[in-house]
């Protein structure tokens, strides 16, 4: 069964540093897929060009990005961290640190496939006839172009696509303008085109269930609905060999939040926590680590991060760390602290655990799924909003450091990709044989 992966967003993203979580998907899958689907082929949106193409010698350039690897020692914005981290708080510096890269250059790959110079790599049409082949997107990217997706589907692709959220739809004040109609309009494609559905959480299947309820004008017939499986997402190698990380020395217990700050990851709740240990321990009070860039709608928590005074020796905010320092960071923290209002699955969550690091998190759907992966071990679930529950988990895990004795396996990307593509056989192995494609073909 050949497969069809669009890398189209993740050639994009490798201008950045730290990957999110989709990123991390695709990366898994590019990575994986040779490996275990067997006939792979890589496609891309490009730039002058309709439709998609083959973009197969993109991607050896595509895995050499800043996301592997690379020693911690080399990094200079993880040794700039815990130089902070290991300096004591009366003489840390006023106002607020933030550690980032401000002058990286973009990874060949992905500057050279955006700036006109697409030949050197060579890339390709597709072919008229794809019956058979499965059409495959993890990152929602693209799905909103409905126009591609039905050219796919008219020359006989099967179309698969993973959905991480509905958060667009249902959560439009947390998200840019625009982004709930496009969303949307991806939602509808996948009703639409879809044959199969990954879903990276039953959350996020039961969301799209709902939506189903309103996604059709009344008096219109809806189209039947595709097959959703749930396939939850999984761990990196940086976070599953702890002995080969290198944690900060610090003397004073630190926190870890990550993820890219905007409004519905609750930074706002953890600087109100922090503003108040700090009034109540001084020099004693934890670090607290930002790990993210900044994002949208969070203009409250960029004013407490630049003007609130009693926060200005106790929290850094840091961005553009490889995994490796990422991971590191973490292995040395007290606990991760994760107090999203909304989620579609909890990757960080799954992280810290590997690593042996409590986690004190939000108690949403999202995070319960994922708490119960983790057998429940390491994960305390707190209403988001609740200040007065979330200080004194704080405070108790800042007194008494200590790694999780009993840990569950977690799932491999590994596991990952071959449950989905085991998912993806299954299903077309019992479906209907595709229609012919010179019956669908212009005379």
């Amino acid at each position: 069964m050949p497969f069809l992966f669009d890398v189209s967003r993740h050639l994009r993203r490798l201008i950045r540093t730290t990957p999110t979580g989709i990123d991390r998907v695709d990366a898994a899958y590019i990575r994986l897929l040779p490996e275990l689907a067997g006939e792979v082929s890589f496609v891309a949106k490009m730039p002058g060009f309709n439709g998609l193409r083959r973009v197969d010698k993109l991607l050896p350039s595509a895995e050499s990005s800043a996301w592997q690897g690379s020693d911690v020692e080399m990094d200079r914005i993880y040794t700039d961290l815990a130089d902070y981290l290991a300096t004591p708080v009366w003489a840390s510096e006023r106002g607020c640190r933030r550690l980032a890269e401000t002058n990286r250059t973009e990874p060949s790959a992905a500057r050279m496939a955006f700036t006109g110079m697409r030949q050197v790599f060579g890339t390709r049409d597709l072919p008229l006839n794809l019956r058979g082949s499965v059409y495959l997107n993890t990152s929602h990217s693209g799905l909103e172009n409905t126009l591609k997706i039905q050219e796919m589907k008219r020359r006989g692709a099967r179309i698969v696509a993973m959905l991480h959220d509905l958060i667009p739809v249902d959560f439009p004040e947390f998200c840019r303008e625009g982004e709930a109609a496009k969303h949307h309009r991806r939602m509808l494609s996948l009703l639409q085109h879809a044959d199969l559905i990954i879903a990276n959480s039953a959350y996020s299947r039961d969301r799209f269930t709902a939506w189903l309820a309103t996604a059709t004008p009344r008096g219109e017939r809806r189209p039947a609905a595709p097959r959703i499986v749930v396939v939850p997402l999984a761990v990196e190698n940086e976070f599953l060999t702890r002995n080969t990380l290198r944690p900060p020395s610090s003397q004073i217990p630190y926190f870890v939040c990550l993820g890219t700050i905007e409004a519905r990851k609750n930074h706002a709740l953890l600087l109100l926590l922090w503003r108040r240990l700090a009034e109540k321990l001084g020099a004693a009070c934890p670090r607290l680590v930002l790990v993210g860039r900044r994002g949208w709608k969070v203009d409250q928590v960029l004013d407490l991060l630049t003007h609130a005074a009693p926060l200005a020796r106790h929290v850094v905010e840091v961005a553009d760390l490889s995994d490796q320092a990422v991971a590191s960071l973490i292995a040395g923290a007290h606990g991760m602290v994760q107090p999203s209002l909304v989620e579609g699955f909890g990757l960080p969550l799954l992280e810290a655990n590997a690593l042996g690091v409590p986690v004190i998190a939000s108690d949403i759907p999202a995070h319960r799924e994922v708490a119960e992966l983790a057998g429940h071990h390491g994960i305390s679930l707190i209403d988001p909003i609740d200040l007065p529950q979330w200080m004194g988990a704080v405070t108790a895990l800042a007194s008494d450091r200590f790694e999780l004795s009993t840990r569950v396996a977690l799932p491999t990307w590994r596991d990952h990709v071959q449950q989905a593509l085991d998912a993806v056989r299954d299903h077309f192995e019992h479906a209907a044989p595709a229609s012919d494609f010179a019956s669908k073909s212009p005379a």
